[in-house]
């Protein structure tokens, strides 16, 4: 039987990453040919029980900690005495690698421990080959130190600029070239989610070898709770994490500019994140009864079963966002930001692809609130258009030959 684990190592919210690879852990337990395992943190583990049942849970591992790793001490927190006794500028540089060091220290003792009970779990379920998906390959880089037979380790990388990791990670050369840049050179394989982050790599210099790096075969969701609902009000849902790079202020604007002018129309705002209290404040301060603030939804689908237009803002890639995949199989057009990869999952026949900024969305708004026919046709594409193009079989394929290549070299030789 072939025996092998996913390893997503998740300390905050359940986002599209967590939902893309959960859906695809249950897709392949289905396998009666597979033993499948999922490493998660005991957060992630406890966000599947809650959204997913208990069946859901069977060969899930928790791993780590059970809260966040505590945050590195500031820089100032350096002995005062040593401070006292060198020239400022002495200081100043002793500080910066003294906390450099710190934090480089902390983190490989952090994933060591994430590694011997990583290592445990393997031996004693047989697991011989793993899907990393970003952070969860770094407790992975020590079976790179290992002698011998070592697992089969495919590094799916789902982010240029590591920016998970850090607000300033283009300085963090203790995070990413030590761990992230070794996974890149000496992984078995890279899968790389789109060819936009590809290029990022590229751009960033990171050590890359061309004949064990490949694109992701597509994105994909669980489309049997997919299922539009009642429409008979047009609603326009925008849902992600409240963040800066997903532009949730631009849609908070849009609606406020939109709502008296449309009072038929309801505006819906899901996630959670550093800008909700922001946009809380926002919305309490103009009391539109027709702008509704959801906070974060265990399962935003509900929503968008009932919505016919969904919003897509992000800063540089909408794709491959679940909740995208999720409001087109429920029957939505797409607004989204041109920018990325975004073309790979919105076009013209199923969605409205706008420049960036307040303005364009407002006038694409106005538009789709004005010709709300041609919205719900190319919603009704988008229903079909994703299950045909997305799919998680494809997917499925898609990891398991990167994860059994002599599978794959087996079936050419055959024909």
């Amino acid at each position: 039987m072939k025996t092998f684990a996913i390893v997503l190592l998740s300390h905050g919210t359940f986002g599209g990453a967590q939902r893309r690879f959960t859906h695809l852990f249950l897709h392949l337990r289905k396998d009666p040919a597979l033993r499948v395992y999922f490493f998660v943190t005991p957060l992630m583990k406890k966000q599947i029980l809650a959204m997913y049942g208990p069946e859901a849970i069977q060969h899930v591992i928790s791993v780590g900690p059970e809260s966040s790793p505590v945050a590195p001490p500031a820089l100032h927190s350096a002995p005062k005495q040593q401070a006292k006794a060198a020239p400022a500028k002495s200081r100043g540089f002793r500080q910066w690698l003294i906390y450099k060091l710190y934090y480089y220290l902390k983190t490989r003792r952090a994933q060591y421990k994430l590694f011997t009970e990583i290592k445990k779990a393997a031996d004693e379920n047989g697991i011989d080959r793993f899907l990393a998906v970003y952070t969860g390959v770094l407790p992975l880089y020590f079976y790179l130190n290992q002698k011998g037979k070592k697992p089969r380790i495919v590094f799916s990388n789902m982010d240029s600029w590591f920016s998970h990791l850090s607000s300033t990670p283009e300085k963090d050369w203790y995070r990413e070239y030590d761990l992230f840049n070794r996974a890149h050179k000496e992984c078995d394989q890279v899968d790389v989610l789109s060819p936009f982050i590809l290029q990022g790599l590229k751009q960033r210099g990171i050590t890359l070898a061309e004949n064990r790096c490949s694109i992701t075969a597509c994105s994909f969701t669980d489309y049997i709770r997919c299922v539009a609902g009642n429409k008979s009000f047009f609603s326009v849902v925008f849902a992600a994490r409240l963040e800066k790079d997903k532009n949730p202020l631009d849609f908070t604007e849009a609606a406020l500019a939109l709502a008296t002018e449309f009072p038929q129309t309801q505006f819906h705002i899901a996630g959670e994140g550093r800008l909700s209290n922001q946009i809380k404040e926002t919305l309490e301060k103009h009391q539109h009864p027709n702008i509704f603030f959801h906070g974060f939804l265990e399962n935003p689908i509900n929503l968008f079963a009932e919505s016919s237009l969904f919003v897509s803002l992000q800063s540089e890639n909408n794709y491959p966002s679940q909740a995208v995949l999720e409001a087109m199989a429920c029957g939505n057009a797409v607004i989204a930001t041109n920018v990325g990869d975004t073309r790979m999952f919105v076009n013209e026949e199923n969605g409205y692809l706008i420049p960036r900024g307040t303005p364009a969305l407002i006038a694409q708004l106005r538009h789709c609130l004005t010709h709300a026919a041609e919205a719900e046709a190319k919603g009704q594409y988008a229903k079909t258009y994703v299950r045909s193009h997305f799919s998680i079989d494809r997917a499925a394929k898609y990891y398991l030959d990167l994860l059994y290549p002599e599978n794959t070299s087996q079936q050419k030789n055959k024909r």
